[in-house]
């Protein structure tokens, strides 16, 4: 098996990723309680982006505090936590890597710990999906231009389970 084409770059419409090693998401609870990055985020993030992954996805990022699957997870409910995601880029940008976002709320399954049932909220929101700064769904829009700020060359989110009753 040739594996030389994953050290190639991929090229998407306009956008260009160093090589086809893509990191997906890793739950690591390096955060603080508000949610913001640490010099472990960036430490653990440079070190991949160094070991040639040329798309980093970190860590869900909590669009709002009621939809926390983790005590320590990032987030990216307020904009006070842009400098340090943008801290968290450039440093992964001077490792090699690009970054792109997995935005999350975690709706009925949110940690009860965290949550109480009765601040858990059910929604309709599409998922949302970006590709190298178009984004697809409005809902998403105050989340993709704090994404912009800090650099981020797109988002995704997960399959959220569908909210019953």
């Amino acid at each position: 098996m040739n594996t030389q084409v994953l050290f190639q770059p991929l090229t998407v419409g306009d956008l260009t990723v160093p090589n086809r090693v893509l990191m997906t998401t890793i739950k690591l609870g390096y955060g603080t309680e508000r949610g913001e990055v640490t010099d472990r985020h960036v430490a653990f993030y440079v070190r991949r982006a160094e070991g040639n992954a040329g798309l980093v996805t970190p860590e869900p990022l909590y669009i709002l505090h009621n939809g926390r699957e983790t005590p320590t997870q990032m987030g990216i409910y307020d904009d006070a936590l842009i400098p340090g995601l943008r801290r968290l880029t450039d440093a992964v940008h001077g490792a090699g890597g690009l970054m792109m976002a997995h935005i999350n709320h975690a709706g009925r399954v949110a940690n009860p710990k965290l949550v109480p049932a009765a601040a858990r909220i059910r929604s309709r929101v599409s998922i949302p999906v970006a590709v190298a700064g178009r984004i697809r769904t409005p809902d998403v829009a105050r989340e993709a231009l704090a994404l912009g700020q800090a650099d981020w060359i797109g988002l995704g989110a997960p399959s959220w389970p569908t909210p019953t009753g």
